[in-house]
């Protein structure tokens, strides 16, 4: 058998999971009332046994739009694919799909929530995107969750990168995108570490993303930032490959 035979066949035999991914897509539209709406999509081979999760209100009215939609393995194979199931059900559960729901004055109830994931061979890392309406104003948001591929063993940021290194680089893109974090006084690095150990952080084909919220108040808007993949290597911790 030739040297190619032989490592095509040895290609055949990796796992399924043998590589990095994103697994789910969401997109965006309108449900037949002309809400707006989402619905998720898988679009990663390899990712598990995954199946679409779309649960919505059957409500009349126009101004009530309550749904999730993501993914879910089906069934669970490992303890990382439970742990995340876990996860995402949990959140799910806590929406008013049924029951009573209070209305603002307009008569407008809104809790939405999508979800997608990345798989590589050592890390299911996993983001929602979140929006809740209405008190004084709506209410946007990320969940995140980052654990080991088969363990479910929670993984850390700074198991990935160095963190302060990350810190300088994220300040100075809001800074580059007059989004000032003004907020923050002293060395930035030091200043700014701690909201991004505490930000909803999530790993992608397109690299590592952070959502800081709004953690400089709803005035000030939504601060997120973003490391491309190809960027990545100057961040990393030592024995860390890219992709993660």
């Amino acid at each position: 058998m030739t040297f190619r035979l032989l490592l095509t066949f040895a290609v055949l035999l990796l796992p399924l999971t043998a590589h990095a991914a994103d697994c789910v897509k969401v997109g965006k539209g309108a449900d037949a009332l002309g809400r707006p709406s989402e619905n998720a999509s898988i679009i990663g081979s390899g990712c598990g046994a995954l199946k679409v999760v779309d649960r919505r209100r059957n409500d009349p009215r126009k101004g009530v739009n309550i749904y999730a939609t993501y993914a879910a393995f089906d069934p669970a194979k490992s303890a990382a694919e439970q742990k995340y199931n876990d996860w995402i059900g949990q959140l799910s559960a806590t929406m008013a799909f049924s029951g009573d729901v209070d209305l603002t004055p307009a008569g407008n109830h809104d809790e939405m929530l999508s979800a997608v994931f990345y798989r590589s061979p050592h890390l299911l890392s996993a983001a929602t995107r979140q929006w809740v309406c209405c008190g004084a104003h709506g209410s946007a948001g990320s969940n995140t969750l980052n654990i080991d591929a088969v363990t479910g063993k929670a993984v850390r940021l700074d198991e990935l990168v160095d963190v302060v290194a990350v810190a300088t680089f994220c300040w100075q893109h809001l800074e580059r995108g007059g989004r000032s974090a003004s907020g923050f006084e002293g060395n930035p690095p030091d200043s700014f570490v701690d909201s991004l150990r505490s930000s909803a952080w999530s790993v992608r084909d397109a690299g590592l993303l952070f959502d800081f919220g709004y953690m400089q108040g709803y005035a000030d808007g939504y601060f997120t930032c973003e490391i491309e993949t190809r960027e990545l290597r100057r961040f990393t911790r030592r024995g860390v490959s890219v992709p993660f």
